[in-house]
């Protein structure tokens, strides 16, 4: 019965996240994004797995698990960033995180490839079939198709995710008409979006799964030198990348040659986050910026198109200075530092591969630490772990709290 009962729990638990990894998805949803009744059904449905989220994180203190250090230190950060910024997103993070630190990772993985596939390939469907609206945005001459999404880069953004999850799951047993069916499908979405990095990295994961099936390059990642080359990566990939990406934002707002040609292979990202730099300067716990992007542009809220002016920072390894502020982005380049040399030590190349593709994709979009984009925030998840506080534990909570009460009684 006590193992049925548990069963029973740890299945609602997991129920509920995949309710609230739909509700993610649901949202860059052309439609859901248009229609104010059905977006607030959809947050109304997310803050209702946030309470359930809640109850669990309060269930698991009863049973013995543990208060730590880094959640506190995190819940006070997290607290901060939504007093300074208004930012509630770590604090609702924090929350899930927690609530799901005594579960399955790969059966996590699982639940989300499963929902944002069927949801990715719905929405794909019914877009071409004209059902959904397919937004169509401009670089130029070229037209970006939405596919059903709210902008282009989320349409092929989610299928990289998707393909990251694939990776993961399947490993080298992953088939050759499938890889193949998989890069048909890749083509396509870059005829459609144009998302040229999402494109590039998608191609490298699939090459990647292609190739593990050979026995020479079996061999030779076995041997000592690749080996040093990949852990050597785990220690400097999450900071070379943050400090790059800001050392050419500076070097572009002193008109740096250099930095002005990597700008325009970035299409002008390096030109938006110094603008915002110059404006905003580097908070310590986020601001409260107003961020206006092409998403919906011309599609919703077509009366604020004459007062619209362009200031959206695409990468994450500026976007979270602004939105968390310059303490919380540091904590996270050194988790996920902390993460990829952790899970190579346990020989968990797999994710540590797929976390060095986020890191990359981290460059040009924001999603390095964002659950909706990026399922492999999860891995840092043990990290909650660190420093436990034994004077919080329900029981000795409760101890302290029976003593108080016999003194008073006295």
């Amino acid at each position: 019965m006590k193992l049925n009962k548990k069963y029973l729990i740890d299945n609602a638990i997991y129920i509920t996240f995949g309710i609230y990894m739909l509700t993610l998805i649901l949202e860059i949803i052309s439609i859901f994004n248009a229609n104010k009744i059905l977006g607030n059904s959809i947050k109304i449905i997310r803050y209702i797995t946030y309470i359930v989220f809640t109850i669990r994180i309060f269930q698991d203190w009863k049973k013995g698990s543990k208060v730590t250090l880094s959640i506190i230190v995190l819940l006070a950060i997290s607290v901060a960033i939504a007093v300074f910024s208004g930012n509630k997103n770590v604090l609702f993070f924090l929350i899930v995180a927690i609530s799901l630190r005594n579960l399955q990772f790969n059966k996590l993985i699982k639940i989300t490839f499963i929902i944002f596939s069927i949801v990715f390939f719905t929405v794909l469907n019914l877009s071409l079939l004209k059902v959904l609206p397919d937004w169509i945005y401009y670089r130029g001459k070229i037209a970006r198709h939405s596919l059903g999404f709210i902008y282009a880069t989320d349409a092929i953004g989610i299928y990289l995710i998707i393909i990251l999850m694939y990776f993961y799951i399947k490993k080298s047993k992953a088939r050759i008409e499938e890889i193949i069916l998989l890069e048909t499908i890749n083509v396509f979405l870059y005829k459609m979006t144009d998302g040229r990095l999402s494109f590039i990295l998608i191609t490298l994961l699939l090459a990647g799964l292609l190739l593990s099936k050979l026995k020479i390059l079996k061999n030779l990642f076995k041997r000592r030198i690749s080996q040093k080359i990949i852990k050597i990566t785990c220690y400097i990939l999450p900071v070379v990348l943050f400090i790059s990406f800001n050392l050419l934002t500076y070097l572009y707002s002193c008109n740096n040659s250099f930095a002005k040609q990597v700008n325009e292979i970035l299409s002008d990202r390096l030109k938006y986050t110094s603008e915002a730099y110059e404006n905003y300067g580097i908070p310590i716990f986020g601001k409260n910026i107003k961020w206006n992007g092409w998403g919906g542009y011309g599609h919703t809220n077509t009366e604020e198109i004459k007062d619209f002016k362009y200031n959206f920072v695409d990468s994450s390894y500026a976007k979270m200075i602004f939105d968390n502020g310059i303490i919380f982005t540091v904590i996270v380049i050194m988790a996920y530092t902390v993460t990829l040399l952790r899970n190579h030590n346990k020989k968990n190349y797999w994710l540590v591969i797929a976390v060095f593709f986020v890191l990359i994709w981290g460059v040009v979009e924001q999603y390095l630490f964002n659950i909706g984009r990026n399922i492999y925030v999860l891995a840092l998840i043990p990290l909650l772990e660190t420093g436990n506080i034994k004077s919080s534990e329900y029981n000795n909570i409760k101890r302290i709290k029976g003593k108080i009460n016999e003194k008073i009684n006295r």
